[in-house]
């Protein structure tokens, strides 16, 4: 499926009807959306006309963002238009709709232009190519992101922006006791196949990587993210991780959560995960210890995440020292909350039981970890913790086992 370059003939086209109407007189006649999705939803005409104080404030955001020659995309009404020319900026404004560029022209957009910017012919570079009101929506559908915006990089000068935003369609798949219905193998309704990942965030780009995991989403150039991560260039601001790593400086629950929830630590592991594999050894070893440093481990509460990639990460450098003690202290702290809640019996020992089980889980895939890495010392530790537990010799890994004949195994339930 392509892109249409055609124009609206006037006869059959209701909603510029509507917005020539209301420009011509301050009224217009009801306008009324249908789709099979949802039910008739009337389309209030006059919120089309709205002045920049009345507009959302992501909307407001990016008129101040845009900059330079600025291309408004589905102009409508020219609301848009018409604050940045306030603003004092240049913008061209175009539509498919002849009725939608009279009125517009109307109002006083200085330049209105009747233009598909799917046509080829319209070869004009811009600054910034602006889509607000949904603009997404003029991609269709998922499969069109590439042709979409290998158009947007031909219309777009060199260091151009896009500003366009998004209806979150999540309400559609809602029940009335507030539960969602959505098909997590259909379609993703979101756009993390066009990501890059930029240290604390996805930022939408015209660059296909196809989404496994929200811990690996989106494309990253390690290149760029070394200095922001490593606060070593004076040319590049860098990311700012707070004074966590100040004696006395305590973390609470929901700093701890936000660090958690934010991957903050992991993100130093991830972009390292990178740069090993091109081969820059050297840099990946200074953004693990440089996590370590600015997120100590002391500071935050050990998650697999947020711990285990930095031991691979070491084991995968040869820094066989800072990866064991990295993986003892985690199995300490493992082990101390397993001990802890062994403790319960009863009632009280039932509420905990998925609690020593998600420990042990993560017990186990340090387990596999060093024995992988053959680190026989911690291997043989654990065995004798394990079998406190009731296994046996026959249900454990032994020192010296062959990495290549380990079979991937699943933590046995803890009685």
């Amino acid at each position: 499926m392509g892109f249409s370059d055609h124009l609206i003939d006037p006869k059959k086209d209701p909603m510029g009807a509507a917005i020539l109407d209301y420009a011509r007189t301050g009224k217009a006649a009801k306008l009324s959306v249908l789709t099979s999705m949802f039910d008739e939803d009337e389309m209030p005409i006059e919120s089309l006309f709205r002045t920049f104080d009345e507009m959302p404030a992501i909307e407001q955001e990016a008129l101040r963002m845009a900059k330079g020659k600025i291309l408004d995309v589905g102009a409508g009404s020219g609301c848009h238009a018409l604050a940045l020319q306030e603003m004092g900026k240049e913008v061209c404004a175009v539509e498919i709709s002849p009725l939608s560029v009279e009125a517009m022209t109307l109002r006083g957009v200085k330049d209105a232009r009747l233009v598909n910017m799917f046509d080829i012919r319209f070869t004009e570079k811009f600054d910034t190519i602006l889509m607000l009101m949904n603009g997404s929506g003029i991609v269709g559908r998922l499969e069109n992101m590439p042709m979409f915006f290998s158009r947007m990089r031909e219309m777009l000068n060199p260091g151009g922006t896009i500003l366009m935003d998004s209806s979150d369609l999540k309400y559609l798949y809602e029940n009335e006791d507030g539960s969602f219905d959505i098909d997590l193998n259909g379609e993703y309704y979101g756009l993390v196949d066009y990501a890059r990942f930029d240290g604390y965030c996805l930022t939408l780009v015209p660059i296909y990587t196809r989404y496994r995991s929200g811990a690996d989403a989106g494309y990253l150039n390690a290149d760029e993210l070394y200095p922001l991560y490593m606060a070593n260039d004076p040319e590049v601001e860098p990311l700012y991780f707070g004074n966590l790593a100040e004696e006395g400086v305590h973390a609470d629950h929901f700093t701890q959560y936000n660090l958690s929830a934010s991957r903050a630590r992991e993100s130093f592991a991830r972009v390292a995960k990178q740069l090993i594999h091109e081969g820059k050894e050297d840099k990946a070893l200074e953004l693990l210890d440089r996590g370590l440093e600015v997120l100590p481990s002391p500071k935050i509460r050990y998650s697999d995440a947020n711990t285990y990639p930095f031991i691979e990460g070491y084991y995968s450098l040869g820094e066989w020292e800072k990866g064991d003690d990295l993986l003892q202290h985690y199995l300490q702290s493992l082990i101390q909350n397993i001990e802890y809640y062994l403790q319960f019996d009863g009632m009280q020992a039932n509420l905990v039981g998925n609690i020593i089980q998600d420990k042990m889980d993560s017990l186990f895939e340090l387990y596999y970890l060093a024995a992988y890495a053959q680190r026989d010392e911690i291997v043989r530790s654990l065995n004798d913790y394990l079998k406190t537990f009731g296994y046996t010799d026959d249900e454990l890994i032994q020192p010296g086992a062959d990495p290549d004949e380990l079979m991937d195994g699943s933590p046995l339930e803890v009685e």
